[in-house]
């Protein structure tokens, strides 16, 4: 997975995302950070995976 490195390259990824997929790009910046936390809570110790 490629990191990004700053906020304008985010900014820049999800604009031109947004524009290939007809989607506004609130809702792509909200699809990202929501997908990341998941991620963090999956590899945090505090969840229970019993």
């Amino acid at each position: 997975m490629n990191k990004i490195k700053s906020d304008a390259s985010l900014k820049g990824k999800i604009r031109q995302f947004a524009k290939d997929y007809g989607l506004k790009p609130q809702e792509v910046l909200q699809m990202y950070l929501f997908e990341h936390l998941l991620m963090r809570f999956e590899k945090s110790d505090s969840c229970a995976n019993s």
